[in-house]
């Protein structure tokens, strides 16, 4: 990143969320394990976590998929749903064997564990690939109808749309653990497009 992309990015400011004070009572084991992974994730990413931005993810995971089970039997919210999950991307890790001969030579990704309201809403695909590698390299856009579930295993398949394309820079670990690229990781394409290292590629 250059000078110019450097101020531009340190300038750019966040929309502003609208909040409300709420006063609620939430058990105290509760409390102390919220700490706990609070810590741990501040810990492992080497960037502050508290309990309360896990609680506001929590809000809106529940609210998510509350809204999905109620779409599901038959009721109409008028709940802005990109809001609740405006993410497009997932970002699954891999072995670099299977990396090459499935993402890039099969044009498709499996076996995939993940929540089905969030996988419903992915548009694109990106693998980290383990050492030696040791970063995101190429992205695929998801087939139309290319994402397929499998009641036995309840893993899914991802069919890419054409050939993964290599991104213009490979994105680097950064300096954060390689156990934080075990988990489905969602974003924006925009971020990813951008994002200079993984640990730039934060779900808010």
């Amino acid at each position: 990143m250059n000078g110019k992309d450097f101020i531009k990015e340190r300038l750019k400011k966040e929309p502003t969320v609208p909040t409300k004070q709420l006063n609620i009572s939430i058990d105290v084991d509760d409390i102390d394990n919220l700490e706990k992974i609070a810590a741990l994730l501040t810990r492992e990413t080497g960037k502050t976590t508290t309990r309360n931005e896990l609680i506001k993810t929590g809000i809106k995971g529940f609210i998510a998929e509350s809204v999905e089970e109620l779409q599901t039997q038959g009721f109409d919210l008028d709940i802005d749903d990109v809001s609740l999950f405006p993410y497009d991307t997932i970002i699954l890790p891999a072995h670099q064997d299977g990396f090459i001969e499935t993402f890039l030579g099969d044009n498709k990704w499996y076996p995939i564990r993940a929540n089905d309201y969030k996988m419903r809403k992915m548009k694109y695909i990106a693998i980290y690939v383990g050492a030696p590698v040791s970063a995101i390299t190429h992205y695929g856009k998801i087939k139309q109808d290319g994402i397929l579930f499998d009641e036995n295993t309840e893993r899914y398949t991802v069919l890419l749309d054409g050939s993964a394309k290599q991104l213009p820079h490979a994105i680097p670990l950064g300096n954060i653990n390689a156990a934080a690229t075990r988990s489905p990781r969602y974003v924006k394409l925009s971020a990813l497009l951008s994002a200079d290292t993984y640990e730039d590629l934060t779900t808010t």
